[in-house]
C-alpha cells in the first residue's frame, strides 16, 4: 500500500464480529442501546413513582376538601403519608439517573435502580433483560466502570 493512500474504510457492518468490549476508535463514540433502554426504563419508573406520590397526596387532600362530614382519621393520614413518601423514594433516584453523566459510580447507581425494579413483579419483563445487558463490557466501557 502506498504511503499517501487513504486508510481502508471499515466494513459496512463494523463491529458485528468484534470481540466483546471492543470500542470503535475511528469515529465518535456512540451511546450503547442498553443505556438508551435504561433511560426509557428510568422514565417509566419515574412516572410510576410520581403516580404513587399523587395517590398519597390524593388520599391526604380529598377527605379534607370534601364538603361532607367525613374526616381524615389517623389511618388515612398514615397511609397517605406512606404512599407519598414511597413515591418520592422511587421517583428521586430515577430522576437523578435520567440526568447523570456517564461516570463509574453512575453505572453502579443505575444497576441498583434496575435491581430494585425486580422487587416489583410487573417490572420483571423489563428489569431482568436490562440487568443482563447492563453487565456487558461495552456498557461498562461507556461509563468507564471496571
Amino acid at each position: 500500500m502506498p504511503p499517501d493512500a487513504p486508510p481502508p474504510s471499515p466494513p459496512a457492518f463494523y463491529g458485528m464480529n468484534d470481540p466483546a468490549g471492543a470500542v470503535r476508535q475511528d469515529g465518535p463514540a456512540t451511546t450503547p442501546s442498553t443505556v438508551i433502554l435504561f433511560k426509557a426504563y428510568a422514565a417509566l419508573m419515574l412516572a410510576a413513582g410520581l403516580a404513587v406520590f399523587a395517590l398519597g397526596l390524593t388520599m391526604l387532600l380529598v377527605p379534607t376538601l370534601s364538603r361532607g362530614t367525613s374526616h381524615l382519621g389517623l389511618s388515612g393520614i398514615l397511609t397517605g403519608t406512606f404512599y407519598a413518601a414511597l413515591g418520592t423514594l422511587q421517583a428521586v433516584p430515577c430522576l437523578v439517573a435520567l440526568f447523570a453523566k456517564p461516570k463509574p459510580w453512575v453505572w453502579t447507581f443505575d444497576m441498583i435502580i434496575v435491581a430494585l425494579g425486580m422487587v416489583i413483579c410487573y417490572c420483571w419483563p423489563l428489569s431482568i433483560p436490562l440487568l443482563i445487558y447492563w453487565t456487558k463490557p461495552e456498557v461498562k466501557a461507556h461509563f468507564g466502570a471496571k
